[in-house]
């Protein structure tokens, strides 16, 4: 639904997401990534949060997940104005991923 331009669709499919499984890492990645393309840092610093207790509970953080925590973290620094941050987290992010963060920005369809 985000990805063909419905917000608003997305970010209730996401929350319902969250709703069924609130365990869910990815959820909650899903909605830090749609709170922080548009516009609201401050509310996908918590959701990336979330995600990151759920994926270390899971024992599941290694390089292929931190990826897009990383990112992220990275795009939400770009959104509140700390450039030097999002630049070093934005390099760490594409060196191991740069198909994904070479533009500095995830999309939905990304976020597999």
């Amino acid at each position: 639904a985000e990805a063909a331009g419905d917000a608003a669709r997305g970010l209730a499919i996401y929350q319902r997401a969250v709703r069924l499984d609130a365990t869910n890492p990815i959820a909650y990645l899903a909605l830090a990534r749609h709170h922080v393309a548009n516009g609201h840092p401050e509310e996908a610093s918590a959701f990336l949060d979330q995600a990151r207790v759920l994926f270390e509970a899971e024992g599941e953080m290694g390089a292929s997940v931190d990826v897009w925590g990383i990112g992220l973290r990275a795009w939400i620094d770009r959104a509140e104005g700390h450039d030097a941050e999002a630049n070093a987290r934005f390099e760490a992010a594409r060196a191991l991923s740069p198909e994904i963060w070479s533009d500095e920005l995830l999309s939905a369809g990304e976020l597999k």
